[in-house]
């Protein structure tokens, strides 16, 4: 945790999940042994200002012992807004 910790404030990231959720406890993974958080979306905190619309984390499965995370992100386009997404299928 130190090491990750260190690593986003020498870089100026920030975790989008928990920037938007700061008191939430909610887990990204869960087996038979136990749940946490470990799937992040490390985001330079200018981006995260200027960018992210929302972070959050799905409350279903599929085929995964890990609940998908959403990010998304305002792209500016000759005035036109676009929603990414990942491709979860490669």
């Amino acid at each position: 945790v130190k090491n990750l910790q260190y690593f986003m404030s020498e870089l100026n990231l920030i975790d989008a999940w928990r920037n938007e959720n700061p008191k939430t406890k909610q887990f990204s993974f869960s087996n038979h042994i136990g749940a946490s958080r470990i799937d992040l979306f490390l985001v330079d905190s200018l981006i995260y200002k200027n960018f992210i619309l929302k972070c959050s984390i799905s409350d279903q499965r599929f085929m995964s012992d890990h609940f998908t995370v959403h990010l998304s992100i305002l792209q500016k386009t000759n005035s036109q807004f676009f929603m990414w997404k990942l491709n979860h299928t490669i």
